[in-house]
């Protein structure tokens, strides 16, 4: 995985700063916690940590294999953005 991608936070969390990721995660059906908006400049999305896909799933992202609808994805997007812009 590329540095910064995803963080493992604990044994059932994991987050990541990069939204178009998130929404990705999100999409693919990872339980979505949240957002962490301590540092201003950079909001982390979390999500739950309870499947060992996690790490196939962020790898088909950043080949460029990441299956999954466009038109959900972009929807997720669209929220990810906003919900990191409007905290």
């Amino acid at each position: 995985m590329k540095e910064g991608e995803i963080t493992i936070t604990s044994s059932v969390n994991y987050s990541t700063p990069n939204s178009a990721l998130a929404a990705y995660l999100f999409c693919q059906g990872y339980d979505y916690l949240g957002a962490d908006h301590s540092d201003p400049q950079n909001v982390v999305f979390q999500f739950a940590n309870s499947s060992k896909t996690l790490a196939k799933t962020v790898s088909n992202w950043q080949i460029g294999k990441a299956p999954g609808d466009c038109y959900q994805f972009y929807l997720a997007y669209r929220r990810f953005v906003w919900e990191a812009k409007n905290q």
